[in-house]
Parts: C-alpha cells; structure tokens; sequence
C-alpha cells in the first residue's frame, strides 16, 4: 500500500479519495503483489480525479496521441524488450514535441492505452518532469479532448 501511495504521490495524483485506493487495493491485491501494476488500477479507479486535475478553464484535456507503432512494439514487448532505437525514436518525438510550440502554456500530456501507460512514463520522466502520461482508461469518458498532435514514430 505504501508503495502504491508513493507512486500516486510521485506522479502528482492526489490521495484524498483514500477510500476509493483502499478498495481498489483490497480488490486486486489478492491476486496482484507487484506495486506498479496495483497503482495503474489505482489511477484507472481515481478518473474522475485525475480527469479534473488536468481539465483546462475551457472544461478540454490538452493531450498529444501516441503513435499506434509506439503501442503496438510496447505492448507485444510488455515494455521489457524495447530496443534502444525505438527508445531513442521515442525520445526524439517529445523533444520535437517541446520544441515545437504546440503546447502554447498548456499541460504536456501524452495519451496512451493502459497497459503501456507505465512504460511511457518511465521513459518520459527521464526527458522531462513536467510532461505527464495518462491512459485513456484514466479519462472519464464524456471528456472533451483537445489533441495538439501526436507523438509521432519517426524513420
């Protein structure tokens, strides 16, 4: 539990909807130990908050896709067996996202789907802290998504 709570803290999640965590916990955890996994269905549980923490003035979440190639590789190599190249390639589309201007003030997020959320991000801290990494299964549904472009998988 504490490391969950570490990992939520971590990634500017708030914990005040402790009871939410403690059921999604005492739901998973019987069947899951490993902390990184518990803490995707954490944040998957606690949408609504995160939803709101990241909604601009206009009620839009700003957000930048990720190449369906990005996904594909992570997801069939569970982001264990990813080659340098594909890292490298990864890296360079965020920075060319950040050099680009396409944020205009707004919070970089990057969409993905949820079972690569935990990869991307660990990538993504390396280069910047300031960008955050969010699956599509932590956004409530009926959110209107402002999409500035996509995290493209460049030759």
């Amino acid at each position: 539990m504490q490391r969950v709570l570490q990992n939520l803290l971590k990634e500017r999640v708030s914990i005040k909807d402790i009871m939410t965590i403690f059921e999604t916990l005492l739901d998973y955890s019987p069947g899951i130990k490993d902390p990184e996994t518990l803490t995707e269905y954490v944040r998957q549980a606690l949408s609504r908050t995160i939803t709101k923490q990241y909604v601009n003035d206009d009620g839009k979440l700003t957000v930048f896709t990720l190449d369906p190639r990005y996904e594909k590789l992570l997801s069939q190599s569970e982001g264990g067996g990813v080659t340098p190249d594909v890292i490298n390639r990864l890296v360079k589309s965020i920075e060319n996202i950040l050099a680009s201007g396409k944020l205009k003030g707004a919070q970089p997020i990057i969409l993905c789907s949820a079972n690569i959320r935990k990869y991307i991000r660990k990538i993504v801290e390396r280069i910047s802290s300031s960008f955050v990494v969010l699956s599509s299964a932590e956004i409530v549904s009926k959110t209107d998504l402002d999409i500035r472009g996509m995290v493209k998988y460049e030759n």
